[in-house]
């Protein structure tokens, strides 16, 4: 989603969904000398989540009540850990990414 989008979605009605992954791994590259020249400081990184989520419609996901059953599930049909798609597996709209992505490894 671009910048102009996600704003506009941070202020609109709907609710958006934040995981723990998506917030830490924006953490991780906005504070990187590797991602950027001039990366945030933690304290400016962390005022721009703590500003995504102060917005009313902003939710932080978790996952629900025997999580680990399901992905075990997903791993164990995929024979892999390593296959990040089979999490996304049972989600809509996975099968047009992972055939985006399919072969590239």
């Amino acid at each position: 989603m671009e910048c102009g989008r996600f704003a506009e979605a941070l202020t609109g009605q709907e609710p958006i969904g934040f995981t723990w992954i998506v917030i830490l791994a924006f953490l991780r590259l906005s504070t990187s000398q590797v991602t950027f020249p001039s990366p945030f400081r933690i304290d400016t990184a962390t005022e721009v989540v703590d500003g995504w989520l102060a917005e009313p419609n902003a939710v932080v996901l978790e996952p629900r009540q025997g999580h680990l059953s399901w992905v075990r599930e997903l791993l164990a049909a995929t024979g892999s850990g390593g296959n990040h798609r089979a999490h996304r597996a049972g989600r809509p709209g996975s099968c047009r990414f992972g055939q985006q992505f399919a072969g590239h490894r």
